[in-house]
């Protein structure tokens, strides 16, 4: 089988790199084009350096090479499958459409996000993703079949075009090097490490209180960073508290998205609401903290 993967940030990257190890290992033809920026790189000409291709196939076999006008490049084949990670937003759309309306290529949506509560914030979402373009995926690779079940009672109506497959990043968890880590965040091994994971629904206001009061009041025992939500740093209606600095002094922002797994590693306890994002902490059996409570994320998702 022939497979084409793109990803358009580091994030997407992380989930679809080991799918494309476990294809070269299963002896499946692929063609990958990725890049580790943390902010989404479009796939124009002007930015193609900051893409890497990873592939199998020889490069010097150009006998049934097409070209793809949403990726600005050339690949070896016509794909039998396209796998991506995102599908509500461009370049992911464009790519889509052209694979499926000029190549007949079918698309496999590979899921970055556990649904688990279904408030109606996530019943919204759920309804959204009936519409164009996700009624067009062809398959759904999902994280668990809970899941699955969690998004058909939220109003899902393509449940049955999905599979739990399990989550990807946990394939290279274990290898992930953490060394450039500790020099590069300054970890202090005589002290307890936290991370806080960031919010961006109707619970922010309150995670940001809830960050601000553990900031005051951890000892000098603590190092505290704050991982962000993808894009956060530069989307206009979040990024006033990276701006100048950080707004909170003690507590030092995981910017760089492609340093999430090495740092997960490193911390000892981790703080946010119980969502995909806490997959490898409770792989890595880390002390976790659920903020959902304090953050009334049941009543305000109804709201």
């Amino acid at each position: 089988m022939k497979i084409l993967l793109f990803t358009a940030d580091s994030r997407c990257f992380q989930y679809l790199l080991p799918v494309a190890k476990e294809l070269q290992n299963r002896n499946h033809r692929y063609f990958f084009m990725a890049t580790n920026s943390t902010q989404l790189v479009y796939p124009i000409k002007e930015n193609l350096e900051q893409f890497q291709i990873f592939t199998n196939e020889p490069s010097e076999d150009t006998r049934n090479s097409i070209s793809s006008q949403s990726l600005n490049i050339q690949i070896p084949w016509i794909p039998d499958y396209v796998l991506l990670t995102r599908e509500n937003w461009d370049p992911e759309q464009t790519i889509m459409r052209e694979f499926q309306e000029s190549f007949n290529c079918p698309v496999g949506l590979v899921e970055v996000n556990t649904h688990l509560i279904n408030v109606i914030e996530a019943k919204m979402e759920m309804l959204s993703r009936n519409k164009y373009p996700q009624h067009n995926i062809n398959v759904f690779f999902d994280q668990s079949q809970e899941a699955i079940e969690a998004r058909k009672e939220s109003g899902w109506e393509y449940q049955n075009n999905s599979i739990s497959v399990g989550n990807p990043i946990l394939d290279q968890v274990m290898e992930y090097p953490t060394d450039v880590f500790i020099e590069k965040y300054n970890i202090d091994k005589d002290k307890k490490q936290i991370i806080f994971y960031s919010l961006i629904n109707v619970s922010r206001n309150k995670s940001l209180e809830l960050l601000k009061n553990i900031s005051e009041k951890a000892g000098d025992e603590y190092q505290i960073y704050y991982k962000p939500y993808p894009g956060e740093p530069w989307v206009e209606k979040y990024k006033d508290i990276f701006e100048p600095e950080f707004f909170l002094k003690n507590v030092i922002p995981i910017v760089d998205h492609i340093d999430i797994i090495g740092m997960q590693k490193l911390c000892d306890i981790h703080i946010g609401a119980i969502s995909s994002v806490m997959s490898i902490p409770l792989y890595l059996k880390k002390q976790i903290v659920n903020i959902n409570d304090e953050c009334d994320y049941l009543q305000k998702g109804n709201d």
